[in-house]
């Protein structure tokens, strides 16, 4: 079990020189510049709150990233991560622990972009990150019930302060809306961006 946020943001700031390969493992920096992006990182969805959902998907980013550093970025992850076994698992979990792991990669979205200045975002460890948190939000986080109000208050806040314009990024921000959609009244509902249909599992 994760117990502070920085184990988990720290997954993001592997380090590789400039003229490696993007797909090397990399290496942690220093302790003291993982506390400065740790700092730098607003917790938006309540990391305490959410312990066990960022550490079931810590465990799921890490299986992924093993694989396809394995592979040099050819496994299924790379390729379309909502059809990852890690991932497609996570749908039999109940819909309350479905929500929170889906706010925990929303969350863990929001992080990438707040650590911006220590995340290699070319690197092939963020990309799969970043693959697999965005499949999660699409595939796994669009369900009718299980959200409390906090969740989706944090949902909606997160959801408007992502500024990539990454696809994965671009595709997180339409799920979110799909999700808060989906839970607001017809008269209040937030229009969804997405071209894909916005009907949850």
């Amino acid at each position: 079990m994760l117990t502070h946020r920085t184990e988990f943001i720290s997954r993001f700031l592997y380090q590789i020189r400039d003229d490696e390969f993007y797909g090397n493992p990399g290496s942690l920096p220093k302790p003291e510049v993982i506390e400065q992006a740790s700092a730098a990182a607003r917790d938006i969805i309540g990391f305490d709150a959410h312990r066990a959902a960022f550490t079931t998907l810590a465990e799921v980013i890490d299986v992924c990233t093993a694989e396809e550093l394995a592979s040099r970025g050819s496994g299924t992850a790379a390729r379309n991560a909502t059809k990852h076994p890690q991932v497609v698992a996570l749908k039999k979990l109940d819909s309350a622990q479905r929500a929170g792991v889906a706010a925990a990669a929303a969350q863990g979205l929001a992080w990438m972009e707040d650590c911006r200045q220590w995340v290699q975002d070319h690197s092939l460890r963020n990309q799969i990150a970043k693959r697999v948190m965005t499949a999660i939000l699409v595939s796994v986080g669009r369900i009718k019930r299980g959200y409390t109000s906090a969740q989706l208050a944090a949902l909606a806040q997160i959801g408007a302060s992502l500024r990539d314009m990454d696809v994965f990024v671009v595709r997180a921000r339409q799920a979110i809306d799909e999700i808060l959609a989906g839970k607001t009244p017809p008269n209040k509902s937030l229009q969804a961006t997405a071209a894909a249909p916005s009907s949850c599992d």
